[in-house]
Order: C-alpha cells, then sequence, then structure tokens
C-alpha cells in the first residue's frame, strides 16, 4: 500500500503509486509516444465514485486526508504512469540511471510535488478544521497533523 517513508533528507515521501501493468516493460522495440501510454491505460479509466466521493466528503471532519489520498490514488490511475515513466528511463539508460523528466526531476520528485498540489487542495478546503496547520506543518507518520 501506499505510505510515508522519511527519505535521507529527513522530510517525508509518499511510496511510489502502484505499477500500472503486472509484467515488465519490453526492452526491444519500446513502445513511444501515445501508442505507449494506450498501451498503458487500456482497460483503465477514471473511478467516478472514488472521484465524487473525494469531492463530496472533502469538506466533512470525519473524512482523512489518507481517506482522500486513497481516493485518488483510485480515482485516477494514471497516476501509476509515474512509476512508469521511471521504470522506461532505466531500461533505457541502464539499470543505474537516475529517470528524470524533461525539466531534469525524477519521476519520483514530479510525482511528490503532484500529490502535493492535490494535498495543498484538500487543505485549503478546509480552512475551517485542521486544513491551516496541515499546510503549513504537514502530517506525521501517521496521516495526524
Amino acid at each position: 500500500g501506499h505510505c510515508v517513508q522519511k527519505s535521507s533528507s529527513a522530510s517525508r515521501r509518499l511510496s511510489s503509486p502502484k505499477l500500472l501493468q503486472d509484467e515488465p516493460l519490453p526492452t526491444t522495440p519500446p513502445e513511444t509516444g501515445v501508442a505507449l501510454l494506450r498501451s498503458l491505460m487500456k482497460g483503465r479509466k477514471t473511478d467516478w465514485h472514488r472521484a465524487r466521493r473525494a469531492a463530496t466528503w472533502i469538506c466533512e471532519p470525519d473524512y482523512t486526508c489518507e481517506e482522500f489520498f486513497r481516493d485518488c490514488i483510485a480515482a485516477f490511475p494514471e497516476l501509476g504512469l509515474y512509476v512508469i515513466a521511471s521504470s522506461a528511463s532505466r531500461l533505457s539508460e541502464g539499470s543505474h540511471a537516475v529517470p528524470a523528466t524533461t525539466c531534469g526531476r525524477t519521476t519520483d520528485d514530479e510525482y511528490q510535488r503532484t500529490m502535493g498540489a492535490f494535498f495543498s487542495f484538500f487543505w485549503l478546503m478546509r480552512l475551517g478544521l485542521e486544513g491551516p496547520d496541515s499546510f503549513s506543518y504537514g502530517l506525521n507518520e501517521h496521516w495526524e497533523p
């Protein structure tokens, strides 16, 4: 499952999302672009029930950031593309390569930034609850402000 991990820099990071496919990426010839995206997302669709649940419950005091996170991960399977991009980069660049995006950040950094944006939205919607404290100071390893 997804959990918060301590990194060497002492900041908390989310574990990587689940890989979109069960089999390893093919090594030759690799699909690219739209064909690769179409292949990876085949049969996967937005889970609108989970997306609506997150939207409906976001301001409810008993709805936690962890539940919001789990709803977002379940609702949007394309978040798993961060793992695919990481795996594809390692295949094409060698096993010791650090996968990077076009802006030079690792795919894990981009995943952390994306989830940080989701959490920021969650906390800003909860300004009358724990939102300001969580937005300012984050959460502990138990998903608590």
